[in-house]
């Protein structure tokens, strides 16, 4: 895959800085930190940051998981050095897909981890309508490369992203 930014890279910080999302932020990035410390979402904070990404468009799926097994497939996902086996334990659970399962790794570990979605993947050049976990690697990969040669973090240029797609791109798209 190529991704390629769709506005110049020393433009990151101030899109980042004109972000807003309806739907707020603030409690699940304190639930992202505090599962981020203990290594695993409990299944009132799980549900919460599944709601926030999805809007609760499938949380009578997502809710079907125990409380085990959000803590056990969470715990592994936040403690494996394997990229891989991370996103692929979130994606056991009922109701998560690749889109949801990277903000479960964002809101836990936003130094480590973007958030993928239409949007996102808009502002790179690139309009996939499947999100398989090989994009999931790639576009991992590509955020936190250009992350680095431009000096941000990655919740900056996640943000950067998001309010670029949502300032030029045209409506239609949804996401998971």
């Amino acid at each position: 895959m190529n991704f390629s930014l769709r506005f110049p890279a020393n433009e990151i910080l101030p899109w980042a800085a004109r972000y807003s999302y309806v739907y707020g932020d603030v409690e699940v990035l304190e639930i992202g930190a505090r599962s981020g410390k203990v290594g695993y979402y409990t299944k009132k904070d799980f549900i919460a940051v599944c709601d926030w990404k999805t809007r609760g468009r499938v949380r009578r799926h997502y809710e079907k998981n125990t409380e085990e097994d959000v803590r056990k497939f969470t715990q592994i996902a936040l403690a494996t050095p394997d990229e891989q086996v991370r996103i692929v334990a979130l994606t056991v659970l009922h109701g998560v897909r690749v889109r949801t399962a990277s903000a479960l790794l964002h809101l836990a570990a936003p130094e480590l981890y973007p958030i993928l979605d239409f949007r996102t993947l808009w502002s790179l050049n690139c309009e996939k309508k499947y999100y398989s976990i090989a994009l999931w690697l790639e576009y991992l990969s590509c955020c936190r490369q250009l992350a680095h040669n431009s000096n941000v973090s990655l919740r900056d240029l996640d943000r950067a992203l998001w309010e670029y797609s949502k300032q030029h791109q045209r409506s239609g798209c949804s996401e998971d």
